[in-house]
């Protein structure tokens, strides 16, 4: 499972708060026996009601930064993706007379459980990057090896920064993958070649946006996904 909690203010990648993003993700790939499922651990809340508790200084555009990167973390994870109803358009659970969302809403009424589809007008460019991410993973099987010996061969982790975590994904095409965690831009040297850049800060999907070669900038709390050309 990927914790946001994981992932805090500071940056920091490691569940414990402490050492590089190879020490955490290796050990767990490498003793890898059965089937995972991946997602976004907010406890009893929803993903963008644990947003709103654990970050309250942050801004909506923050938090929606926040929701992307949780996702595309759990899209481009191996093992099988899981997410809740409505995640996809910022689903949150309110307390009828509160201003402070649902702990556990197993006996609450349909105020606080129904699904808010004007939500969804609201935040249609959540949705749709939502759909881009899931057509980037059906798009390419190299976000779905499927034994262990296949993630040991074919992930290999980038240099390590702060709050950053980068990968190559080598099957029959390379796929470079940049989560950045930290409120600031990152810049990272691309491995060799030229490369097409199909997720950022703004857009994912199955198609590529832009290329990219030598260097490239990844914003806050953000991800980026890009296939090495031929």
């Amino acid at each position: 499972k990927v914790d946001w909690n994981s992932v805090d203010a500071g940056g920091q990648v490691a569940a414990d708060g402490t050492g590089t993003a190879s020490e955490v993700y290796n050990p767990f790939y490498q003793n890898m026996k059965e089937k995972t499922f991946e997602e976004v651990r907010a406890e009893a809340k929803e993903l963008w009601d644990k947003l709103a508790v654990s970050c309250p200084d942050t801004s909506f555009e923050e938090r929606m930064a926040m929701n992307k990167l949780a996702a595309v973390i759990v899209f481009t994870a191996q093992g099988m993706p899981f997410f809740l109803e409505g995640e996809e358009f910022a689903r949150t659970k309110p307390v009828e007379g509160s201003d402070k969302p649902c702990e556990n809403s197993y006996n609450m009424p349909l105020y606080t459980n129904s699904l808010k589809y004007d939500e969804l007008t609201v935040n249609k460019d959540l949705y749709q990057y939502y759909k881009g991410i899931i057509a980037l993973r059906k798009a390419f099987k190299e976000f779905r090896l499927t034994t262990r010996e296949e993630v040991i061969e074919k992930i290999h982790f980038l240099e390590d920064k702060d709050g950053v975590v980068a990968f190559t994904i080598k099957g029959d095409k390379e796929i470079l993958v940049i989560y950045n965690a930290n409120k600031e831009a990152t810049s990272m040297e691309l491995p060799q070649g030229e490369w097409e850049v199909y997720l950022d800060h703004e857009t994912a999907g199955d198609t590529p946006r832009y290329k990219k070669s030598q260097k490239i900038t990844i914003n806050a709390l953000s991800a980026l996904v890009a296939v090495k050309g031929n």
